[in-house]
C-alpha cells in the first residue's frame, strides 16, 4: 500500500536497547524495530534529546529530527479554578495536587500515594485510570491503597481532562521511567507548577527554563513530601514555576512546533 510513498515516522516512546533487565530477545526486536523504522523512513521525528539517545539507529540513517511534544494554547479552557475543583467534588479553598493520565507502572502510583499520607491536609487526585486490561489489577490495587486524601476517578473524557489542570494547585508526577511528557506539555498550557522526579527529562526542563521542581529518586518519602508543601505553599516558587511555564508554552506551541517541522 506505501510502495513509492514518502513515509513520516513519529516514534512517541523509545525504549532503550542497552537495559539490562530485559530479556535478549525483547533487545533483538527493539533493535530489529529502530533499523527498520530508519530504513523505511523519509524522516524520524522524536520528541526529546533523551529520545534521541535511545534511538541507536539514528547513527545509520543520519536523517532523524527532534520536536518537542508541542503546547496545546488555543485549546486551553477558561473555567475558573474553584468551578473546577468543584467538578472533582472539591471546595474553592482546597489544596489539589494531581496526576493526570492513564495509570501505568513507570508513572509512580505509589509514590504518588505515599506522599499522599505524608500530607493528609492536602487533597490528592489521581486524573486518569487503566488503559488497558494489564492496568486494571493497578487500578484496583490503587484504590484500594488510597487514604482518605486521595481520590481515583478513572477515564476521564476530554472536558474534564482539561479541567483536571485548572483545579489542581500542583501537578506530581513521580514518573520511574520516561523521556517525554505530553502531560507536562497540558500542565504548560495550563501554567500549573509541576514537581517531578529528576529523571534527565526534567533535569533539562529546570535547567532550561526553570518551569519544574525536582525530587531525587532516591530521596526518602518524608523529604519528597516536603518538597510538594514548600511549592504548594510558596506563592513566589509556584510565580517561578508559572513564569518558566509560560516561556516554554511561548517557544513551544503546536503553532511553532508546525512551523519548525516545515523547515
Amino acid at each position: 500500500v506505501l510502495r513509492g510513498k514518502r513515509i513520516f515516522t513519529t516514534v512517541h516512546t523509545v525504549y532503550d536497547t542497552e537495559d539490562t533487565d530485559r530479556p535478549w530477545y525483547g533487545t533483538t526486536y527493539l533493535k530489529f524495530l529502530h533499523i527498520l523504522i530508519a530504513l523505511t523512513s523519509e524522516s524520524v521525528v522524536l520528541l526529546s534529546k533523551e529520545s534521541r539517545v535511545k534511538f541507536r539507529s539514528d547513527i545509520i540513517c543520519g536523517k532523524v529530527r527532534e520536536f518537542p511534544h508541542g503546547v496545546k494554547i488555543e485549546d486551553s479552557a477558561t473555567v475558573s479554578a474553584p468551578d473546577a475543583k468543584a467538578t472533582f467534588g472539591y471546595e474553592k479553598d482546597e489544596i489539589v495536587i494531581a496526576l493526570p493520565g492513564y495509570i501505568e507502572h513507570r508513572k509512580g502510583h505509589r509514590q504518588f500515594i505515599r506522599i499522599a499520607k505524608q500530607l493528609p491536609e492536602y487533597e490528592f487526585l489521581i486524573g486518569g485510570g487503566a488503559r488497558t486490561e494489564d492496568m486494571q489489577s493497578l487500578e484496583t490495587q490503587l484504590r484500594n491503597e488510597s487514604g482518605g486524601n486521595v481520590q481515583v476517578t478513572g477515564i476521564l473524557g476530554e472536558d474534564e481532562f482539561k479541567l483536571l489542570f485548572q483545579a489542581a494547585d500542583a501537578v506530581l508526577l513521580p514518573y520511574q521511567d520516561i523521556d517525554q511528557s505530553g502531560i507536562f506539555s497540558w500542565c504548560a498550557a495550563y501554567e500549573t507548577p509541576v514537581v517531578a522526579t529528576d529523571l534527565p527529562y526534567f533535569e533539562r526542563l529546570e535547567t532550561d527554563w526553570g518551569n519544574v521542581t525536582l525530587i531525587r529518586q532516591e530521596t526518602g518519602i518524608k523529604r519528597k513530601a516536603s518538597i510538594v508543601d514548600e511549592v504548594v505553599t510558596s506563592p513566589s516558587r509556584c510565580a517561578e514555576i508559572k513564569c518558566g511555564l509560560r516561556a516554554y508554552q511561548e517557544a513551544n506551541s503546536f503553532r511553532a512546533v508546525a512551523e519548525a517541522h516545515k523547515r
